[in-house]
């Protein structure tokens, strides 16, 4: 069982951002192999740029279909005449036209009668054209910084592909998998960029964790993720919709090789709403480095934000806010660091999210800002030049959320019908950052409880909740002692069993705050488990006097 010590801290946020990019997909390469120069399509007002996901308003594909994608998916992924002849973007051209089939003579294989001068079946063109108008709303023509990279055409840099061996995705709704990967140790390296590797519509997200010098956690075949590890722990990056790769630039890097990071994990999460038997898949990411330079900066991802949430159905705006309070701040930094890029996440009910910065007390500056909120699409907030944080700044992550449509409440978690509140800096340079006192540092808040107030464990409303969530403390031997003699898993709700959870819902720690943060973490252990479904033996109506 792990202790919340400051030098164990790490355990804690691992636990709750190992699933933070959930997000619905299908497209890539499978399905551009189904139409007519699938690989062709360009992006119509960004030169050189491809359009990948072409069913897809997102052109990495994945989330919201495109009118193309909508026709498409009706007649059942196939490229049949009717689809060929259709205009699905209304621009007075056949799908056909668009992809260099106007005979609607091509099938799986073959080579059409045009290679050159393809379209978007699914983008209105002349993109400009007043007959376009409100029809092409989701292109966005703004140039992704992964596509002028310059770093990664240096000519010493490599790259190491990091994707897991071939293998058939369980026939289950949501997997949790992991691999781990060696690195070159053979000298210094600085990771300058990444690159997603997609080949599954199943594939949601993926996020890249690296591995300490004592971590000696091996995984050579996809396995399920184990939640609680404190393996592996510090984010170095991901893959989401919306994103095709993160170029750092030349200045900045993660270190790896010798004296850097030696391993890291790569955890995919899959979504099989149908569970599929027969999907085959190898997805994962690539990372580009080169030998390190001492000019280079060092980088580290920092996480804010609420692991606490509790959302009521049917309301238009629900505000969730997480606290990095500036007596942590002053002890997680030892002095300035600067802020180069800030990207949110939140789940199907988000709508909007910012994290900003205060210095005592007057606003410094947004790291994020995002009035509407599209969980299809990260909106990354790039700063040139950084944003500068110093010790005792304060961090605030704000959070609205629309539960109009839900009719039950909805908490913190990783299904993409629960929610989350996190957002992702991305920061320099890594030798500001506390880690001697603090391993799995982040800025997040639990409650009104700050990480630094977490991991030093402190009381909250009068309850000392380290004491009750761990099984071998004689807090929570106390309060549970004749609670588990009386109360039994498979019941029943007897009068005994009726008094001790009466005895145990006054006592503080299961009251207001206290009580989610405490019932947050007594899943982690088997014994709290148990007293949490114990707690259900009983409905509240019951135990009124």
């Amino acid at each position: 069982m792990f202790r919340l010590t400051m030098k164990q801290s790490k355990c804690i946020p691992v636990y709750l951002i190992l699933n933070l990019f959930l997000n619905g997909c299908w497209g890539y390469s499978f399905f551009q192999d189904l139409i007519p120069n699938g690989h062709s399509v360009k992006h119509p007002c960004i030169p050189n740029t491809p359009w990948e996901g072409v069913g897809h308003t997102n052109r990495q594909g994945g989330g919201k279909t495109n009118a193309f994608g909508q026709d498409f998916a009706d007649s059942g992924h196939q490229w049949t005449q009717a689809l060929c002849l259709q205009d699905s973007d209304g621009d007075g051209k056949t799908n056909g036209e668009e992809l260099g089939d106007p005979a609607c003579i091509w099938s799986v294989g073959q080579v059409t009668s045009r290679t050159k001068d393809v379209t978007h079946p699914g983008v209105c063109e002349p993109f400009h054209d007043s007959m376009c108008h409100g029809k092409n709303d989701f292109v966005s023509c703004q140039s992704d910084d992964f596509v002028d990279c310059d770093v990664i055409k240096g000519p010493d840099i490599n790259s190491l592909d990091l994707t897991f061996p071939v293998f058939t995705v369980p026939p289950t709704v949501t997997n949790n998998l992991c691999v781990t990967f060696d690195l070159p140790v053979d000298q210094d390296y600085h990771i300058v960029a990444t690159e997603g590797i997609v080949k599954s519509s199943l594939v949601h997200h993926m996020l890249l964790f690296a591995c300490l010098d004592d971590d000696d956690l091996t995984i050579s075949s996809p396995e399920a993720c184990k939640m609680e590890s404190t393996l592996c722990s510090n984010l170095i990056d991901g893959w989401t919709l919306g994103t095709y790769g993160q170029c750092y630039g030349d200045s900045l890097g993660f270190k790896m090789g010798a004296t850097g990071y030696k391993r890291l994990k790569l955890e995919i999460h899959y979504n099989n709403p149908n569970k599929e038997a027969t999907t085959i898949d190898s997805s994962g990411m690539r990372i580009f480095y080169r030998p390190v330079r001492p000019e280079v900066q060092e980088l580290f991802t920092l996480m804010t934000g609420q692991f606490l949430l509790t959302l009521p159905p049917g309301q238009p705006s629900v505000e969730q806010i997480g606290v990095c309070k500036r007596s942590c701040t002053s002890q997680i930094f030892k002095r300035p660091i600067y802020v180069i890029q800030g990207v949110n996440h939140m789940h199907e009910t988000g709508l909007s999210m910012s994290v900003e910065v205060y210095r005592h007390g007057a606003h410094v500056a947004n790291l994020t800002d995002e009035l509407k909120f599209n969980p299809t699409d990260a909106l990354y907030f790039h700063h040139k030049p950084p944003v500068e944080i110093l010790p005792g700044d304060e961090i605030i992550t704000r959070c609205i959320y629309d539960t109009t449509n839900r009719t039950s409440w909805t908490y913190y978690g990783n299904a993409a019908t629960d929610e989350m509140c996190v957002g992702l800096l991305l920061t320099y340079p890594k030798s500001a950052f506390n880690f001697e006192e603090f391993e799995g540092l982040s800025c997040n808040s639990e409650s009104d409880l700050s990480f630094c107030e977490v991991v030093q464990e402190k009381p909250l409303n009068g309850c000392n909740w380290t004491t009750v969530i761990q099984p071998e403390k004689i807090g929570f031997i106390n309060l549970t002692k004749h609670l588990f003699e009386n109360c039994k898993l498979e019941g029943p709700c007897s009068t005994e069993c009726k008094e001790e959870i009466k005895t145990l819902l006054s006592n503080p720690c299961f009251q207001g705050e206290a009580a989610e943060v405490v019932k947050n973490y007594l899943p982690l252990s088997k014994e709290g488990s148990n007293l949490l479904e114990i707690l259900k033996l009983c409905p509240l109506d019951e135990l009124a006097p």
